[in-house]
């Protein structure tokens, strides 16, 4: 039986496992640090700033021309005069004239101006900004002022009574004066009402 000195002595420890040497950053010189940061700091600008900011040599200047002449293109919109389109907007209601205006600075600048004739369907067509795109209309028909009771139940008048075609629509006349004000070279208009249920101008 081995000793009692022998049983209580502790087991001897392993020395400690080497630690790995620790790897030495690269040197970077202070100019080369300075230079990599404002080089990123400038890529970053030019991701976040618009366009419009960027424009040192001109650049924007010729790249949203191209761009717009792309867009047109990309639109395939015959090649006429204005005086041409101006003659076919005039068989379109005055809401889809104004819907044309929209297609680029072309209809709005140089179409628009040119058309002589158009004829207003609704009261939300009596808006002073758009009418002035047609600042040399002569020829205007405006056919919401008055407003057709041709499908109104006659059960809501008395058997004497007879019920009335068409009823003056105040609101309307409210907004006429100031629309015709936008038009110096007009020569002629017709101020009306035309049902699309009866098709009978009034």
């Amino acid at each position: 039986r081995p000793p009692a000195a022998a049983r209580r002595r502790k087991p001897t420890a392993l020395p400690p496992a080497a630690a790995p040497p620790l790897l030495a950053a690269p040197r970077v010189a202070a100019g080369q640090l300075k230079m990599a940061t404002v080089s990123a700091r400038s890529e970053e600008k030019c991701r976040i700033l618009p366009e419009a900011k960027r424009s040192d040599d001109g650049w924007d200047d010729a790249g949203r021309k191209r761009r717009r002449v792309e867009l047109a293109q990309d639109k395939d919109v015959p090649d006429l005069p204005a005086d041409i389109w101006a003659l076919a907007m005039e068989y379109l209601p005055y809401s889809d004239a104004v819907r044309c205006c929209a297609v680029n600075n072309f209809f709005l600048g140089e179409v628009a101006p040119n058309v002589g004739e158009l004829s207003m369907l609704r009261k939300e067509d009596l808006n002073v900004e758009t009418a002035r795109r047609f600042k040399n209309l002569k020829d205007l028909h405006v056919l919401n002022l008055l407003e057709c009771h041709c499908q109104k139940a006659t059960d809501e008048y008395n058997e004497d009574e007879a019920p009335p075609k068409q009823s003056f629509r105040t609101e309307v006349a409210y907004q006429l004066v100031p629309v015709l004000s936008c038009f110096p070279s007009l020569e002629y208009a017709f101020v009306g009402g035309h049902c699309l249920k009866c098709d009978s101008r009034f």
